[in-house]
């Protein structure tokens, strides 16, 4: 909503399109989504308080939360594993790099030491 008399601008989006929890929390502080979840669709509610002050909320509609099917999450899977995969390979790596030297550390009273 545009800001009135008593209202601020501010950075965040003023509409939400249906999110899930972790993006309003993420956005408005913990617990916003659960105070807004059991508001009216299509009403204007409020004002409701979030960590960021308060707030007039309209929710305009509501789904159920489903888990998507493989061939919608496929390539983010992919991406996931493949990035999983390099981090274990680099960690070989370096173990097996650091297993070739005897690392010395100075004692830190030396190195300060003038």
């Amino acid at each position: 909503a545009p800001p009135g008399r008593d209202a601020r601008p501010t950075l965040l989006p003023g509409v939400f399109r249906p999110s899930p929890v972790q993006a309003v929390d993420g956005a408005f502080g913990p617990g916003f989504f659960d105070a807004i979840a059991a508001l009216p669709p299509g009403d204007w509610s409020g004002p409701v308080e979030s960590a960021l002050g308060h707030h007039l909320v309209r929710v305009t509609e509501r789904r159920a939360a489903r888990l998507p099917g493989l061939a919608e999450v496929r390539d983010r899977v992919e991406q996931d594993w493949r990035a999983t995969a390099a981090q274990s390979l680099r960690e070989e790596r370096y173990e097996a790099l650091l297993s070739r030297y005897e690392v010395v550390r100075p004692d830190p009273a030396q190195v300060l030491a003038p």
